[in-house]
Order: structure tokens, then sequence, then C-alpha cells
């Protein structure tokens, strides 16, 4: 697996850090004078509802889409220029990944050559269900973009070569729509949200503990999944090299066989000559 750039590795984990940042930190910047601090560091649906109607809506709604902007097109780089890895990282996803068996973890699909080994069969069967997502993406790319563009989607919308300029107009259009569609929500149930506002205030500290927990356990699940991907990968990398070598040993023999067929050849011809001659003589 090649490695991935050093400034698109850094903008990657920069974003992720910021954004485990708000999830820890949000109950505490929900509210107040933080709000648009909280949405720099993580904009998501709750965070944007919880702030609707305590921020004017012209630097939330900027700062918030920039936000949510902001890894969408580093995902579909990746989908687009590291196809096979961005292929094993979706692996790790039950939405798109596989279906109708012939995945590396499942049964079906494959090579049925008893002669092929495990990790090439596995090869193979991975290689049929990207295909399968692939061709499953596509029926729904476009919707998919507009109506959730997380990084499964992103990726995917890259490794099935959606032109670049439909999915940024559709990553934007739809962004800003969900936006205005939250806005507007928060805006008409302005009373609830102050209410839910003065709960998170006075069981902030609970609160922090509990948020603290959650993205512990979403960072493991995040962690194992990449680890997942990275194994995947292995085994088909591992399976390319030993299919290279089988292919490597086939051609040797078949360079051989002629020049055993040749060097035979000429005692064969001596038997026969010897049989002629004892025919004759008797």
């Amino acid at each position: 697996m090649d490695p991935l750039p050093r400034a698109l590795a850094a903008a990657l984990v920069t974003l992720t850090v910021a954004g485990k940042a708000g999830d820890v930190l949000g109950v505490a910047l929900v509210s107040g004078k933080w709000a648009l601090a909280l949405l720099a560091l993580n904009a998501n649906d709750l965070h944007c509802g919880l702030t609707a109607a305590t921020v004017p809506p012209l630097p939330w709604f900027c700062v918030a889409l920039a936000r949510r902007l902001a890894e969408d097109p580093l995902f579909f780089y990746i989908g687009w220029t590291y196809r096979d890895q961005a292929l094993a990282l979706a692996r790790s996803s039950t939405l798109w990944w596989g279906g109708g068996g012939g995945s590396i973890s499942g049964s079906g699909g494959g090579s049925d050559d008893p002669a092929e080994p495990p990790a090439a069969a596995a090869a193979e069967a991975d290689d049929a269900a990207a295909d399968r997502t692939i061709a499953r993406f596509r029926r729904a790319a476009h919707w998919a973009v507009v109506v959730e563009p997380g990084a499964l989607v992103c990726v995917l919308a890259g490794a099935s070569r959606m032109p670049p300029a439909t999915f940024a107009l559709l990553n934007v259009a739809g962004t800003a729509a969900r936006l205005a569609a939250i806005r507007v929500l928060g805006v008409a149930f302005r009373a609830p949200l102050a209410v839910g506002l003065g709960w998170i205030a006075t069981h902030r500290l609970p609160l922090l503990v509990i948020a603290c927990a959650a993205t512990a356990a979403g960072s493991a699940g995040l962690t194992a999944g990449l680890k997942r991907a990275w194994a995947v990968d292995g085994a088909a990398s591992s399976a390319d090299s030993s299919g290279v070598r089988r292919s490597d040993h086939d051609r040797k023999a078949a360079w051989q066989a002629p020049a055993a067929a040749s060097a035979a050849a000429p005692t064969l011809s001596q038997q026969h000559r010897h049989q002629l001659e004892h025919q004759h003589f008797e």
C-alpha cells in the first residue's frame, strides 16, 4: 500500500482530531460565545441544530458550510488517486461493500482451482466484491453525494470516477440545502432548544464524561476498521506476489518443455531406427 502524501495525511489527521475535539467539548462550547468555535471544530447535524437559533445566520452558515465541506474533496481525491487503497478502507463498512458473498472474510466467489493459493482466491473474491461495490454505488451515486456526503460516499465517488465538477456541484448544493433545512427547524423550535441548552449547561460535567467515553469508543471502532483494511490490503498484496511467483514458475515450465521434447526426440528416433534395422536383419 503506497503511503499518502504527507500534506494530505496531515490535513486528514488535523480535521479528524478537530472533529473528535468537537465531540468531546461540544457540551462546553455549544452555548454562548463559543458556538462558532464548536462549528469550526465539528459542524455535525447536532451541533448545527443546537446553535441554529443562537448564532446569527450568515456566520453560522459560512462556518458550518466550510467545515462540512473541508474533508469531502480530500476523501474524493483519495478514492480517485488511490483507488485500491480506498476500496480496502471501504471493506470495513457494511453499507456498500461486498453483497452476495465474495469478500475476503466471507464464502462464495473466488476461484475453484484447488491448486490456487488461498490468498490468491481471497484476492479474486475481493476484486469481485469491489466491482459489485462500484456498480451498486453508481446506481445511486448522485443521490448519495447530495443526501449523505460522508467519508465513505466521497471515497466511493472518487473510486467510481465521478466527474470532479459533478461531485463538487452535488456536494455543495446538497450540503447547503441540508444546512438551510437545519436552520429553519432550529429557528422554528427555538423555545425547546433553549430549554435543552439550559439543561446541558446544568449537567455539563456528567455530559462531558459521557462525551469523552463515546468519542473514545468511536475512535476505537475507527482504528479497528483501519487495521482490518490494512490487513485485507496486505493479504491482497501477498496474493499478487504469489500469483507472480506462480506465473514465473509456469513460464519456466513452458520454456523447459520444448527443450525436454527436443532432447527426447533423438532418443526416440534412434530407438525407431534400431527397431527397423532389427526387423531388416530378421
